[in-house]
């Protein structure tokens, strides 16, 4: 009998331990095959799909809950690059917190910031990159469970105010996270730079419009995110001198 009660014990302290670790796991998975590219021929730019180009082409991203700490991942078909001609950036919120990682020229920043203010709404996290993944440790601050998972990569030709060349590689995972027009793969098509019919998901839906018919230089992405960045580090400064 005391050996049973014993084994009960046992059993019972078992689950409570097993409880404090990893309790649940939420991912997004993005097909190879898939990036977008904004190219320009005379003037006329325009986005083509389809190409491959394996550094910046998403194949996930995942989070792992273990105790007060979760783990986001993302990872590419290729490598990981740091250097400034490439951007990584995943977004995993929740009810109450937004978790934002951002990985440009091998200088990432992680922050969790928690809806209402208050002690311990800010934090930073953890950045590991390795291979072809990023991975980021944060304290949980609030909610863990997902309403909304996406990132996107990018690689440009060149980088800066005085760039020149506008060309560049995009991946949106999801792919309906990407909202601009599609040209039609066949030139003189009476379509082409209408927009395609359906995603590279093959869901049928129409990816957008856009205003200036593809005849304007794009805006090279990544660095409106710099003032993001700037942004979110003076805040936490001033929530730290504040604690």
């Amino acid at each position: 009998m005391k050996i049973w009660k014993y084994s009960m014990v046992i059993i019972g302290i078992c689950v409570l331990i097993l409880s404090t670790l990893t309790v649940s796991a939420e991912s997004i998975t993005d097909g190879t095959g898939d990036v977008y590219y904004w190219t320009g021929t005379d003037s006329v730019w325009a986005w083509k799909q389809n190409n491959i180009r394996d550094n910046i082409d998403i194949t996930e991203i995942s989070s792992v809950l273990n105790g007060d700490k979760i783990t986001i991942t993302f990872k590419v078909a290729g490598n990981i690059q740091t250097t400034e001609k490439f951007g990584y950036y995943y977004y995993y919120n929740t009810s109450d917190t937004n978790y934002l990682v951002m990985a440009m020229g091998g200088n990432p920043i992680a922050m969790a910031t928690k809806q209402g203010g208050g002690e311990g709404s800010y934090s930073q996290g953890n950045v590991v990159i390795d291979g072809n993944t990023i991975s980021t440790e944060f304290d949980v601050l609030g909610d863990t469970t997902a309403q909304e998972i996406w990132g996107y990569a990018a690689e440009w030709t060149e980088v800066g105010p005085d760039a020149t060349n506008h060309e560049w590689w995009g991946d949106w995972a999801p792919n309906t996270k990407f909202t601009d027009n599609i040209a039609d793969d066949e030139p003189g098509d009476d379509n082409a730079g209408m927009g395609d019919t359906d995603d590279d998901d093959g869901n049928g839906e129409n990816v957008g419009n856009n205003s200036d018919g593809g005849t304007s230089p794009p805006k090279t992405p990544g660095f409106e995110i710099l003032v993001l960045i700037a942004g979110l580090i003076i805040t936490f400064i001033i929530m730290k001198k504040r604690k």
